[in-house]
């Protein structure tokens, strides 16, 4: 009986770690961190405008950015739409657009250089799983 009392209280010191662990993982801990990195520099990109706004339309429709978009947890499409926020102006009557990173490159940077602006986004064990629902859902894995 004693033996089996101990194996008891074992098996839920178990199962009270696993589930700690869970937690853990799941709230708290940072799987992956995406960056956007923004440049200080303009380029005109010889669009006429009357605010950013024109600016960032025409670049969301020439990119197909919100199909892409589309898969992303809504905190990370905030912190994108943003950074498109921060990158776009309209001086002159013509858009012009600060360097960022692209989408393609913010799962492999480190980190951004000394000049540049920095945007970053945790993928945590919460993020991460709701974006392979969407990956499953979508047929894309």
């Amino acid at each position: 009986m004693g033996v089996l009392k101990v194996l008891a209280i074992i098996f839920l010191i178990f199962l009270l770690v696993v589930a700690g662990l869970g937690v853990y993982f799941y709230y708290f801990y940072t799987f992956k961190t995406l960056r956007i990195c923004i440049g200080n520099e303009n380029q005109n990109l010889m669009i006429p405008c009357a605010s950013k706004d024109i600016c960032i339309k025409v670049f969301k429709n020439m990119s197909n950015i919100d199909e892409t978009l589309e898969i992303f947890p809504n905190e990370l499409k905030l912190k994108i739409n943003s950074a498109l926020d921060i990158s776009f102006s309209c001086e002159n009557s013509t858009c012009k657009m600060k360097k960022m990173s692209s989408l393609s490159d913010i799962t492999n940077l480190e980190k951004c250089n000394p000049s540049e602006r920095e945007i970053k986004y945790d993928i945590k064990g919460k993020e991460g799983i709701a974006i392979l629902k969407i990956l499953r859902d979508k047929k894309i894995i």
